[in-house]
């Protein structure tokens, strides 16, 4: 048993046990010698456990937007003492302002989907999630302003010349992240040993394109 801590009535099971069968195949196929990885969107901390005692060795940035997320991520590693949590989002710049979205019609619970949206355009998608006679997970809420970080920025944060290991699975905001004509993003993709993503074209229509124009 893993002795991982999740919240009644949420999504918290189905995303532990994702993260176990996800992250450990994937594991599995990575070499041991990783000594830094970056989860961006760790959620309830899930994926980040599975990273680090697989790797004991290797340091740890665990990147979550969304405060109660981040709460639980705190908790499920803290015995982990090469875990960083960040909490903040991960974005294309550094320190840009942006805000916490639950906007999907699936009736998943509200830790499964939090998107991230530059703040001039937060309250406009918001309203256009919703449709008569429809209900959101959780009304389509606009949440908190977050920080933005870089992966490059979180590099120096955890002082390390850059990662071995960058797993994304950010609900659409990889189309922000990843900018096939930005030469500071093509730079730190490059030193990149792995790179994991799972791109949301159902949140944003260029995000597949963009994630793999730029790898």
């Amino acid at each position: 048993k893993t002795g991982l801590l999740t919240r009644w009535k949420t999504t918290d099971e189905q995303v532990l046990g994702n993260a176990q069968s996800e992250y450990g195949t994937l594991l599995k196929a990575l070499p041991e010698g990783l000594h830094s990885i970056l989860d961006a969107g760790a959620n309830g901390g899930y994926s980040t456990y599975f990273f680090a005692s697989a790797r004991p060795m290797a340091t740890v940035v665990a990147l979550e937007p969304d405060a109660s997320n981040f709460q639980m991520l705190r908790l499920n590693t803290r015995r982990l003492e090469r875990v960083l949590p960040v909490h903040a989002a991960l974005w294309g710049m550094h320190g840009e302002r942006v805000r916490l979205l639950n906007g999907t019609r699936t009736h998943q619970g509200r830790q499964w989907q939090m998107r991230t949206l530059p703040l001039a355009s937060a309250k406009k998608e918001a309203a256009s999630e919703t449709r008569p006679g429809e209900k959101c997970a959780g009304g389509c809420a606009l949440g908190d302003v977050v920080a933005s970080v870089s992966v490059p920025s979180l590099a120096r944060m955890a002082c390390v010349s850059s990662f071995d290991l960058v797993k994304v699975d950010i609900e659409g905001s990889e189309a922000h992240v990843f900018n096939p004509e930005d030469p500071a993003t093509l730079e730190w993709v490059k030193r990149v040993r792995y790179v994991y993503v799972e791109t949301h074209s159902d949140f944003v229509a260029s995000s597949e394109k963009r994630t793999l124009d730029t790898l």
